[in-house]
């Protein structure tokens, strides 16, 4: 399940390059590490405990700036015998920190040029 939520963190990783984040209408929650502690499946349907270490909101989406611990569960669904597929919260983007970091940096250099540019 792990291998499976890396896979969806890094495709929507993709998705937002390029993307100013920070004036998206979801909230933007970056995180260390998520940690799935406990699943529960019954029939066609469940759930996922999730631990999220190092948790805080990108400003602008009610931001939480102080890293913290949230544990969610979080919709299972039984697609096939053997594959469950984890429903993430649609009003938040998950992102983890390194890929962040990565979609983040570059906007800001952008800002910085284009305001030096300005200053001249």
């Amino acid at each position: 399940m792990s291998a499976a939520l890396e896979k969806t963190f890094s495709e929507t990783g993709e998705a937002l390059q390029g993307v100013n984040v920070l004036t998206l209408s979801r909230r933007v929650v970056v995180f260390d590490q998520l940690t799935v502690e406990r699943v529960r499946l019954k029939r066609d349907q469940g759930w996922a405990e999730v631990l999220i270490n190092g948790a805080f909101s990108l400003p602008g989406h009610s931001a939480n700036s102080k890293k913290h611990t949230e544990r969610q569960r979080w919709l299972l669904v039984r697609r096939d015998h053997d594959i469950g597929e984890l429903v993430l919260p649609p009003e938040v983007i998950y992102v983890p920190n390194d890929l962040a970091v990565r979609m983040l940096v570059p906007p800001t250099c952008r800002i910085h040029r284009r305001c030096s540019a300005t200053a001249r």
